[in-house]
């Protein structure tokens, strides 16, 4: 179980980093759905949205929530990562987790629950380096309080 601090730690490193991330989706979106010749109108319909939440969504106004991701990614055949832009591979990937005990799994799921809720690629450059330097900030905190 992971302390106050922790989590709330790793909260403000996902919050840190979402405008960097979610800046791809926008563009994808309106792309995908001009590539298969459908209206913001006629591409909410199938999804049951407004057309001013598609609007939203290709302008950055609005960000959808994950399951949303997921019905878009799967409507367009592409995977999540590349809706946000955290890849240009649009095939979908598998992860393997073998090699990780139990804890270490836990952790990665709360960590991509997090950034999935949020949006955010947990392997952009810009989210590892922010990663690292929080764990070293927590680090050296630690080790104060310690001494």
């Amino acid at each position: 179980m992971r302390s106050f601090f922790e989590t709330y730690f790793l909260y403000r490193i996902v919050q840190s980093i979402i405008n960097v991330v979610m800046e791809m989706f926008p563009s994808r979106l309106r792309a995908l759905r001009k590539q298969r010749k459908l209206t913001a109108k006629e591409f909410g319909e199938k999804f049951n949205l407004a057309e001013s939440t598609i609007s939203g969504y290709e302008t950055g106004a609005r960000n959808p929530d994950i399951e949303t991701l997921e019905k878009f990614a799967d409507f367009f055949g592409v995977s999540v990562d590349y809706l946000l832009g955290r890849t240009d591979d649009p095939s979908p990937k598998e992860i393997e987790y073998e090699d990780l005990d139990d804890e270490e799994r836990q952790f990665i799921r709360e960590l991509r629950e997090i950034a999935n809720q949020k949006g955010l690629d947990l392997t952009s450059p810009e989210f590892l380096n922010v990663f690292k330097a929080a764990i070293d900030l927590a680090k050296r905190i630690s080790e104060d309080q310690r001494n």
